[in-house]
């Protein structure tokens, strides 16, 4: 009998992003995962959320990201080359 191939629980993307707009959607605990893991590269950091917690905008003073301070919008991310879902409302991401 065969066996069972194990599944990824997560899948590895390496993107290059020097330079490039990374947007993250979300203001709360979710989206500053997000913009601290981002916050290590080189990308551009554009962070969409017009209710953003104290420690995310503080992260953001911190580290010269762009804080999009409205109500998500399509056009917010355009020229991103990868945007993270990260507002916690599922009808949103």
């Amino acid at each position: 009998m065969p066996q069972a191939t194990p599944k990824l629980n997560a899948f590895p993307v390496f993107m290059r992003v020097e330079g490039e707009a990374v947007a993250i959607v979300g203001g709360g605990e979710e989206a500053l995962a997000k913009a601290r893991l981002i916050g290590q590269s080189s990308a551009a950091l554009r962070i969409v959320s017009d209710a953003a917690e104290a420690e995310l905008l503080a992260f953001i003073a911190a580290n010269g990201a762009i804080h999009i301070a409205t109500a998500y919008d399509a056009a917010h991310l355009e020229g991103a080359v990868m945007v993270f879902a990260a507002s916690g409302n599922e009808a949103l991401d």
